[in-house]
């Protein structure tokens, strides 16, 4: 969805799930310093062949947008840790 307050996209994998929230032209656009937010369990990386834990969550900004990603039991803690962080700027 693209509007005056910028554009969500929710990718549903096997194995994981991303949230990509672009910040551009929101209020939200001027807290988005790149910075990890959370990470929880052990998400796929070159030091685990990108082969992540049972369960794993990583949210981050970067770029002005907000980057989650979690095994596919994690959608919803993704989004409410969008949620936490947009209400509390």
């Amino acid at each position: 969805m693209r509007g005056s307050h910028g554009c969500a996209e929710v990718a549903r994998g096997r194995l994981d799930h991303h949230v990509t929230v672009d910040l551009i032209g929101t209020s939200l656009e001027k807290h988005a310093s790149a910075m990890v937010l959370i990470v929880d369990g052990d998400p796929p990386s070159t030091e685990n062949k990108n082969i992540g834990g049972a369960s794993w969550l990583k949210c981050e900004l970067r770029d002005t947008k907000f980057i989650g990603a979690g095994d596919p039991a994690r959608l919803g803690e993704i989004l409410t840790h969008f949620k936490s962080w947009a209400e509390s700027h």
